[in-house]
């Protein structure tokens, strides 16, 4: 799947003709939106550009819009699959914004591509790489390197400039800060985010072309006594961690940038709207589990 969400002069942006596909809404509709928000509000202006697209050799009218830009258009997108559309692109911003704070880019990671690089002869693997394999985004990876003190090293100009040479990536690629980490790390990092769940293990092991370090487990012991499947649990529990991660991530935002009222209503609405979803989940869990340990 390409990235929600890019860079353009500067700016975290996406395309109208990207919220058209994914909110299952004709390009035209998305449009109209659009310009009746660009007439009702006059600061709106700053939160959306105009440009065009070529469509069977015709110039077709579309824009950009920023983090603002897509939170008033997005407002008038209801259900729950446009809220799950909001969630992703709200934690696509979120990851973005914290990617260029930290002052590293990473291109979009080609799976056919994935395979070991190697720095100073030490075998590696990318935030961007990892995430691929353990299908979570980077900024939570980056948050549980710092947050348990693990290993890892940020290569910046020649050390980028020298991975690249070894690893034969070319030179006019946009990376220009990096960070890279040894298998140890990668292990480590998938006993804290997934419990040591085997398919992980042996999808860092493939990647370091090893056999795995130590034969995991699937469950803790505590749920292997009570026969609780933790495959049948581990959605609920993933999609309670992310909708997590989200209202952290807008509650930090929330006094980060100014809004006006109508735009810190609609911020509040989804925080609202994600606690829900969290008091469901922790709902479904429940059940879930105590039929498991019936």
């Amino acid at each position: 799947m390409k990235q929600l969400v890019v860079i353009n002069n500067n700016q975290i942006v996406v395309s109208s003709k990207d919220i058209a596909e994914h909110f299952c809404k004709e390009h035209k509709v998305v449009l109209r939106a659009i310009r009746e928000i660009l007439l009702e509000q006059n600061c709106a202006n700053e939160f959306f550009h105009k440009e065009s697209y070529s469509y069977n050799g015709r110039i077709l009218p579309m824009y950009l819009m920023n983090r603002d830009g897509f939170s008033l258009l997005a407002m008038g997108f209801t259900g729950k699959k446009a809220l799950q559309w909001k969630l992703k692109y709200i934690e696509a911003f979120n990851e973005m914004e914290e990617t260029l704070k930290q002052g590293y880019l990473e291109e979009p990671v080609n799976p056919s591509e994935l395979h070991c690089k190697t720095y100073k002869g030490v075998p590696v693997i990318t935030i961007g790489d990892f995430a691929e394999i353990v299908k979570r985004n980077r900024t939570s990876i980056l948050w549980h390197l710092k947050d348990k003190g693990l290993p890892y090293q940020l290569l910046e100009k020649e050390e980028v400039t020298a991975y690249k040479i070894e690893n034969n990536i070319p030179m006019h690629s946009a990376i220009s800060k990096l960070i890279v980490f040894t298998e140890s790390t990668a292990y480590k990092l998938t006993c804290i985010m997934y419990n040591n769940v085997d398919p992980i293990n042996l999808a860092i092991a493939k990647y370091f072309n090893r056999q795995p370090v130590a034969p995991v487990k699937s469950v803790v012991a505590i749920e292997e006594k009570i026969g609780i499947d933790y495959d049948s649990i581990k959605e609920y529990m993933e999609e309670m961690e992310t909708n997590i991660s989200l209202i952290r991530g807008m509650m930090k935002h929330l006094t980060e940038f100014k809004r006006t009222r109508e735009e810190h209503k609609y911020q509040m609405k989804l925080i609202r709207e994600i606690g829900f979803n969290i008091f469901d989940s922790t709902g479904d869990l429940e059940k879930v589990v105590n039929t498991c340990i019936q």
